[in-house]
């Protein structure tokens, strides 16, 4: 290969996977667009929040697994909670008044059902002032964010849930009454219920630290929490910027493109002035 043939190349082989690892961030940046309130990728204990700089501290029962949910992200671990003891503690606490969403991947060891409680995926328990995203043993998902029993509830297919990566978001609104419920960035269920604001107790993982032995079982990755309602707009475009299918060997974008076109349309030029001088 001639040497300018071979430099062009190269540069062009560098700029293509260049262009792959920052395809290969779009979910952290897309998250970090949102203006989340803490966001825990959960790689190491402690986990650091990307941002507010808040600690995640695993506590015994919880151990840090080597495959993280399908974002495409390089770490990518997750956390993986035994379903009798284990929790995560952060130093979270509070940020939450009118408005509120949390979001995160779950990836269940058994059902609900089977174990028979409760599983506490994320949230900042206070008795009569919930805020509070769990499966119960109907194998519903469910959000609490007033009294202990009012909440917005949907029913995912039980025979996806073990041993398979899924994403929910939960939101509410003061002002309106309202709380929303996604799944695998789909709009799922809604309710308009008495809504309390005002939440300030610790944000915790895995465990609620006011409602006993509701321990989760399995594995938990990429919790975020927001004092805003995050927009079905937002929760779908998070959710889509976590697809491996084309990441997994990127596209180059338009400007990658116009760039290498560039250097072999020079290095033909300078074959063809070589030819001909």
């Amino acid at each position: 290969m001639r040497p300018i043939l071979k430099w062009g190349a190269t540069l062009a082989a560098v700029l293509f996977l260049f262009a792959g690892a920052a395809d290969a961030q779009s979910y952290v940046s897309t998250v970090l667009g949102t203006n989340p309130l803490a966001y825990f990728r959960l790689e190491a204990s402690p986990d650091t929040s990307l941002v507010g700089g808040y600690l995640a501290t695993f506590q015994p029962g919880v151990t840090l697994a080597g495959t993280g949910a399908p974002i495409c992200v390089t770490p990518n671990h997750s956390a993986t909670f035994n379903g009798t003891t284990g929790q995560i503690t952060t130093t979270l606490a509070g940020g939450i008044n009118t408005a509120g969403s949390m979001a995160a991947w779950v990836n269940l060891a058994t059902l609900p059902s089977t174990a028979g409680q409760f599983f506490y995926i994320a949230g900042e328990s206070q008795l009569n002032n919930d805020f509070d995203l769990q499966f119960t043993t109907d194998n519903f998902v469910r959000f609490y964010v007033s009294d202990d029993s009012i909440n917005v509830g949907y029913q995912p297919n039980a025979a996806t849930l073990v041993g398979q990566w899924h994403f929910v978001v939960a939101t509410f609104n003061a002002a309106t009454n309202t709380e929303n419920l996604y799944w695998d960035g789909q709009f799922v269920a809604t309710a308009n219920n008495t809504v309390f604001p005002g939440k300030t107790l610790q944000f915790n993982m895995g465990a609620s630290t006011v409602f006993t032995g509701r321990n989760f079982a399995g594995s938990l990755d990429e919790v975020a929490v927001w004092n805003t309602a995050l927009t079905a707009a937002q929760v779908s475009a998070i959710y889509n910027s976590a697809s491996c299918s084309v990441q997994a060997t990127p596209a180059p974008p338009t400007w990658t493109l116009a760039i290498l076109g560039l250097i072999l349309l020079g290095a033909t030029g300078l074959l063809m002035s070589r030819k001909t001088a």
